[in-house]
C-alpha cells in the first residue's frame, strides 16, 4: 500500500493493491420458546345453531402487512447517505483520495451472500461532495473452443453531497463478464459466470429532501445461466434479456413508469402507468403491449431448460396482446380490466413427450 500525508500530518492520498471487506448484518434476536406443556387443553365446546338460525360466518382471513410492491423509504435512504457523507468528511479533506486496485466484498449472511471483486474502487472528495467509483476490469473472455468475446469496463459512479444537495449515481459501460465483475460461481444460482455478459447505461437522482427519486436507464444480460428449482427443474442457459425503464418514485409511495420495456429474443413487451401504495390503500393503473411476433420465434426465445417438454415442438401463427388495468382499493367496484389477446399459435409438430 501507499500513504501520503502533508507536512502538517493531514491525510492526502491512500492506495492499496488489495482490500477485502466482509459485512454480515447482526442476527435478529429470537424470543425464547415457551416451556413445553405436559397436557393439551381440552377443545372448546361446540354449540349447534338453533333451528332456522343462520350459521356464523367463518373468521376473516388475516390481513398481511407485507406490501404488494416493496418500495424503498426515500427519506430513510437519504438520511443514511447523508450520515455516511458526514462520517467521511472529517476524515477525507478536500482533494483527498483513496484508491484500491482490487476491492473484494462480501455482503450479507446466510448460505448465499452476495460477493464481488476484486475490482478497482476509489473514494475522493472535491469541495462539499464525495465521489465513489467502482469499475470492472476489461479484456478478452473465452466463450468456447476457438471463440472469444471482447469486453469493456462497466463503471458505477456516485456523487454524495456532504450537506444539502441531490445524490446521483450513474452506470455506464460493458459488455463485461460476470466473472470480471467478481461474481462468484453459484451466487444467487448463477452459473457459467465467465460466459455471462452484462452491460448498461443509466442514471438515478435522489432529491436533496428525499422526496423523489428519478431514474432512466437500461441493463442488458447476455448468455446468462441460472439454476433456480422454483422456476425450472433443470439449469436455464442462454438467457438474453434487456430491461429499460424511465420514471419517478415519490415519498408518498407512488411509482410512475413513463416507459418500461422488456426484450427477450422475439418477445418485446412495453408498459407505462402508475403504482401507488400506502398503509391505507393500493392502486395501479397500467397499460401493457406485447408486440406481435411469430409463435415459433417466441418459443425459441425461451431460455434452454425453461420449457424442456415443448422445446422441440414446431409452432405456426402469430401472437400479440394489449392489456389495460386500473384498480384502487378505495373504489373496489370501479375495477377496469380490458385485454385483447391475438393468439393464433398452433402446434404443427408435437414431440412424443
Amino acid at each position: 500500500g501507499e500513504l501520503e500525508l502533508g507536512a502538517d500530518g493531514a491525510f492526502h492520498v491512500a492506495k492499496a493493491q488489495a482490500l477485502n471487506v466482509s459485512y454480515e448484518p447482526p442476527a435478529e434476536a429470537k424470543a425464547p420458546a415457551p416451556p413445553p406443556t405436559t397436557m393439551e387443553p381440552p377443545p372448546l365446546p361446540t354449540v349447534a345453531p338453533k333451528k332456522g338460525a343462520k350459521a356464523a360466518p367463518p373468521p376473516a382471513a388475516p390481513v398481511s402487512d407485507e406490501p404488494a410492491l416493496p418500495l424503498p423509504d426515500l427519506h430513510a435512504l437519504r438520511g443514511k447517505i447523508g450520515r455516511f457523507a458526514a462520517m467521511i468528511a472529517p476524515r477525507l479533506p478536500d482533494g483527498g483520495k483513496i484508491e484500491v486496485e482490487g476491492l473484494t466484498a462480501k455482503l450479507g449472511g446466510g448460505a448465499d451472500p452476495v460477493a464481488f471483486g476484486p475490482a478497482p474502487f476509489s473514494l475522493s472528495r472535491t469541495g462539499e461532495r464525495v465521489h465513489l467509483a467502482f469499475s470492472s476490469g476489461s479484456g478478452v473472455e473465452r466463450e468456447g473452443a476457438g471463440t472469444a468475446a471482447k469486453t469493456t469496463p462497466l463503471s458505477i459512479d456516485a456523487e454524495l453531497p456532504i450537506g444539502a444537495g441531490d445524490v446521483s449515481a450513474q452506470l455506464a459501460g460493458g459488455p463485461v463478464s460476470l466473472a470480471l465483475l467478481g461474481v462468484k460461481e453459484g451466487t444467487k444460482g448463477l452459473t457459467d459466470v465467465n460466459r455471462g455478459l452484462v452491460s448498461g447505461k443509466g442514471r438515478v437522482i435522489l432529491s436533496s429532501e428525499g422526496d423523489s427519486l428519478t431514474f432512466d436507464g437500461n441493463v442488458s444480460l447476455r448468455s446468462l445461466s441460472l439454476t433456480q428449482k422454483r422456476i425450472a427443474p433443470e439449469p436455464m442457459r442462454g438467457i438474453d434479456l434487456s430491461v429499460a425503464a424511465r420514471g419517478m418514485l415519490d415519498d408518498k409511495g407512488k411509482l410512475r413508469l413513463d416507459d418500461a420495456q422488456v426484450d427477450m429474443g422475439a418477445l418485446h413487451a412495453r408498459a407505462h402507468g402508475t403504482v401507488e401504495e400506502s398503509p391505507q390503500h393500493f392502486a395501479i393503473a397500467l397499460s401493457l403491449d406485447v408486440a406481435p411476433a411469430a409463435c415459433q420465434a417466441l418459443l425459441e426465445s425461451a431460455p434452454q431448460g425453461l420449457l424442456p417438454t415443448v422445446r422441440a415442438a414446431r409452432v405456426a401463427g402469430v401472437f400479440g396482446a394489449n392489456v389495460s388495468l386500473a384498480y384502487d382499493t378505495r373504489q373496489i367496484d370501479k375495477l377496469t380490466l380490458d385485454y385483447r389477446i391475438d393468439d393464433q399459435c398452433k402446434m404443427t409438430d408435437v414431440p412424443r413427450e
